[in-house]
């Protein structure tokens, strides 16, 4: 089917998808060809433009083009966004990696700031309380809840809950009226959190 598509086109796979913006499917592609592997290794994961520009031209050389213009904007452009999905992974993985340690005050200060959007002036009776429980979190210490994504989780829950305050609360409100029907806050959102993660590492599309 490749053959007759390319013999009708005077276009390889690649030139075509590169008139579309499909970062994933041009990523497929690179990954295929046993010529642009090693190249596709290279494009994605390094952080200089003008490597980039030289990968691109490379590509190009061993593959030939009909539109050589157009498969080199084309091409760039999808380029771009995947390594912009890497450098994101990348950042994303770092931060997963700083465990959330109640004795280090901005963890701790970030943590008091999720109460006070979640619970405006409402007072906790300590620091590890039940009352925890009532944004979601599945004990009385939200530290532990953190451990498999790190300050990540805690960093995506307060970005959350600062841009969307009531729609957060609401959420909220509505987990705890109804649990056996609702997901609990925290906790969803620490598992959205974790499947972005997943997602942007194998660079997969967005199922949802």
């Amino acid at each position: 089917f490749e053959w007759i598509l390319r013999q009708i086109t005077g276009q390889c796979e690649l030139e075509r998808l590169s008139k579309t913006f499909d970062p994933v499917r041009v990523e497929e592609s690179l990954r295929a060809s046993r010529q642009l592997h090693d190249v596709a290794q290279k494009l994605l994961i390094s952080k200089k433009e003008e490597d980039l520009q030289q990968m691109v031209d490379e590509v190009l050389r061993i593959k030939g083009a009909r539109d050589p213009q157009g498969f080199r904007i084309g091409l760039q452009r999808n380029c771009q966004a995947l390594r912009n999905v890497t450098r994101a992974s990348y950042l994303i993985t770092d931060r997963c990696h700083v465990g959330y340690s109640s004795d280090n005050a901005d963890h701790e200060a970030l943590l008091d700031e999720l109460w006070r959007l979640l619970k405006p002036g409402v007072q906790r009776s300590g620091r590890v309380t039940k009352e925890w429980e009532e944004l979601g979190f599945q004990g009385p210490d939200p530290a532990t809840d953190f451990r498999g994504l790190g300050i990540l989780g805690l960093e995506n829950l307060v970005f959350f809950a600062r841009r969307h305050p009531s729609v957060a609360r609401k959420l909220m409100v509505e987990a705890g009226k109804h649990p056996k029907y609702w997901y609990f806050f925290a906790v969803t959102g620490l598992n959205i959190t974790g499947w972005m993660r997943e997602w942007l590492e194998n660079h997969e599309r967005i199922a949802f």
